[in-house]
């Protein structure tokens, strides 16, 4: 798709983006930033509030297709953001990074765009974000149009183990990394080590996921290689339907805090 399409495609109705996005890639729908006022309008210190935040992040929309979610959140699936997270692990992740003063954001593997864009809005509510980055092999209309509601925010369509994906983290020096891209071990662990050596703390996805081991055992890599460098935080609380009935564990989300 070329720039001008791309540009054009992010202005178009969401029901129109969510026909064509069955058709040439899932990665093409565009989400809905009405529910963004759930959170702009929350009192700071109810986003602070581990139990608080985490009853407000279904009303911001779960993401649909074959993600594994407990029946009591069902009814907010394939609505508002799409995030790709589990209340539970999210909520205490992002009370704990708010401690951190993170004013320069990136979030590698974006897909719909719903964890970047909670991300920037709660840490500018909580803190004082000044710059965001989105990275995705994948064009993300949903972040191009996000970027045009806030001037704080960019998406860049990269592969985050090319040149230029290296380039950028070296020269913007972000507080924070959040690794979601490429789910095999070694191009994870790839994505860690880069951001290790021009973020302040890296955050990986995945950590505890049974579907895809790859980000949990680069994560235990890092933790082995970095141990002086880092301290670790995991967030790995799992629903009781992921081991009595799926029989898996989902997702998790490990913050390395830098000593």
């Amino acid at each position: 798709m070329k720039e001008t399409l791309k540009k054009a495609y992010s202005f178009l109705p969401r029901t129109v983006a969510r026909r064509i996005a069955k058709r040439a890639g899932d990665h093409l729908r565009i989400v809905d930033f009405s529910v963004l006022d759930v959170l702009r309008q929350a009192p700071r210190e109810q986003l602070l509030d581990r139990a608080a935040f985490e009853a407000m992040l279904p009303r911001l929309g779960l993401c649909g297709g074959t993600m594994l979610f407990p029946a009591a959140l069902q009814e907010y699936r394939d609505r508002g953001l799409e995030h790709m997270q589990m209340p539970n692990q999210f909520a205490p992740y992002a009370v704990a990074l708010a401690r951190l003063n993170v004013r320069r954001y990136c979030e590698i593997g974006v897909k719909y765009g719903g964890t970047f864009v909670i991300t920037c809005e709660y840490l500018q509510r909580t803190g004082a974000l000044e710059f965001a980055c989105a990275l995705d092999i994948n064009h993300c209309p949903s972040l191009v149009k996000y970027a045009r509601m806030n001037s704080r925010t960019r998406f860049c369509q990269m592969d985050s183990h090319a040149p230029e994906a290296v380039a950028l983290l070296r020269e913007q020096r972000f507080d924070a990394v959040f690794v979601d891209g490429d789910h095999e071990e070694n191009a994870c662990y790839e994505d860690i080590v880069n951001a290790v050596r021009h973020a302040r703390h890296v955050v990986v996805h995945d950590i505890a996921n049974d579907f895809t081991p790859g980000p949990g055992n680069a994560w235990r890599r890092m933790k082995q290689a970095y141990a002086n460098d880092f301290v670790f935080h995991e967030f790995t609380e799992q629903y009781p339907e992921a081991l009595s009935e799926w029989k898996h564990r989902l997702l998790g989300i490990g913050l390395a805090e830098r000593k």
